[in-house]
């Protein structure tokens, strides 16, 4: 068992040009399934067992899926990423910025879950979030101008926690729940608009017989 999952590991061989090399796949059973419906993640790993278990393995592997996580979510979400940047001082400045972001919506994530759960947390939104904070944020500032802010600068952390949870009690959690995502749909294969695309080698192949 590893962070409330089970976790199994098989030795494994890949042979190539006469050398065979030695690895070891970790399967982590997921209790609860990701978004895409998948209930189980394979890893695998040429860490030896004794300086990696599986479970330790697993661990690591699910900590570094978060963070991967959290960079997608920054660069999509939070234009963390813009591509017109050519700059390189410029393109760390708008990633810094997102950085900066990212911990605000963390803020708001553990007040949402100290007050509603976890379960409430997992389906809050952070692009919806984002982009109402970006679209009122002109507005607000007109509004309550800068010295308005100030007294939450001075809060001490428990001040400001308590403050964050009250806001939390009014959300309107419509507007900021996740879009369920619809059953996945195969695509049916389109021809070319010339006629369609023969393989080269399907035709050789054709002509020998």
């Amino acid at each position: 068992r590893c962070d409330g999952s089970s976790v199994y590991e098989q030795p494994v061989a890949f042979s190539f040009e006469g050398r065979v090399q030695k690895f070891r796949r970790v399967t982590v059973v997921l209790e609860k399934p990701t978004r895409d419906g998948d209930t189980e993640v394979h890893i695998l790993t040429n860490l030896p067992r004794s300086g990696a278990s599986s479970a330790l393995v697993a661990r690591l592997y699910r900590r570094r899926w978060t963070i991967e996580g959290l960079f997608l979510e920054m660069s999509q979400v939070l234009n963390a990423e813009p591509h017109a940047l050519a700059y390189p001082k410029a393109a760390l400045f708008a990633f810094c910025l997102g950085l900066l972001a990212s911990n605000a919506l963390a803020l708001i994530r553990a007040a949402v879950r100290a007050e509603h759960g976890a379960e409430v947390e997992d389906e809050l939104s952070v692009y919806y979030a984002a982009l109402d904070i970006q679209q009122v944020y002109r507005g607000m500032m007109i509004a309550l101008p800068a010295d308005r802010w100030k007294v939450f600068g001075a809060m001490s952390a428990e001040a400001l926690a308590d403050a964050l949870r009250q806001m939390a009690r009014a959300i309107d959690w419509a507007s900021y729940t996740k879009t369920a995502r619809g059953s996945k749909k195969p695509t049916a294969r389109k021809g070319y608009k010339n006629g369609g695309h023969v393989s080269t080698h399907k035709v050789l192949l054709k002509r020998k017989t």
